[in-house]
């Protein structure tokens, strides 16, 4: 089973240490949250596997389940491009799965599925870079480019992923990801007369995504230092 890293602070005073201070942080494994499947490496050096929530094919992610619905899209203003004659605009524009941006949203957010679910680390270093990548988006999940212009030079431009039926979108790869893990999970629900998402996403949760952030980028550093200490190098694919 792959596992995940979790950093132990040190107590009191370390003994090897001539100067008396704190004991330094070490890493140790300790399993996700999550037992994963068991993934197995393929001739590219890669990973693969797969269970009835999600699988995993040479390290692109597919997320079988989800709580999207096919009306959930924007609203308000046109789904295509529309231009006043002062020049002026407010719209949406699909981003399909092929453009720079969808691809964008989906490498950072297989880059910390792979971290929170299998305790692996996306490498883009050398001539075979081995990333981890969400396929595609869940089922009825769409990306859409809201383009606001006052005029002719000046203009506002939010992408944001819409189909969930929890939450009105998501406004950046960020956001999506612990909620795409909450998906991955089989969507867990609190018990009780009035149930709630057992997602750790800012809107299921009312966590601060500044926070959520952070916490991610930490383990995904520990993750890599404790790769590090295990192999010797750091882009290596234990």
């Amino acid at each position: 089973m792959d596992l995940a890293i979790r950093t132990i602070k040190g107590s009191g005073t370390d003994p090897g240490n001539s100067a008396g201070g704190p004991a330094a942080p070490t890493w140790a494994p300790v399993p996700p949250t999550h037992v994963p499947i068991d993934l197995q490496r393929t001739p590219d050096d890669r990973f693969s596997g797969s269970c009835d929530l999600y699988s995993v094919e040479h390290n692109r992610i597919t997320i079988l389940s989800t709580d999207a619905a096919a009306h959930r899209l924007p609203s308000g203003y046109p789904l295509e491009k529309v231009v006043e004659s002062d020049g002026s605009a407010n719209y949406y524009e699909r981003q399909e799965l092929s453009s720079k941006c969808s691809r964008s949203w989906r490498k950072i957010i297989g880059r910390f599925l792979a971290v929170k679910m299998f305790g692996r680390v996306s490498d883009d270093s050398g001539n075979d870079p081995k990333i981890w990548i969400l396929k595609e988006f869940p089922l009825h999940y769409t990306l859409w480019r809201h383009i606001k212009t006052a005029d002719q030079r000046r203009s506002r431009q939010d992408v944001l992923l819409y189909g969930t039926t929890e939450v009105t979108n998501f406004a950046s790869p960020y956001e999506f990801i612990l909620h795409a893990e909450w998906l991955m999970k089989g969507k867990p629900y609190s018990p009780g007369p009035k149930p709630k998402p057992q997602c750790g996403c800012k809107y299921c949760s009312g966590r601060k995504q500044q926070v959520i952030t952070q916490e991610l980028r930490d383990l995904e550093r520990d993750l890599i230092r404790y790769q590090h200490a295990r192999t010797g190098n750091p882009s290596t694919q234990y």
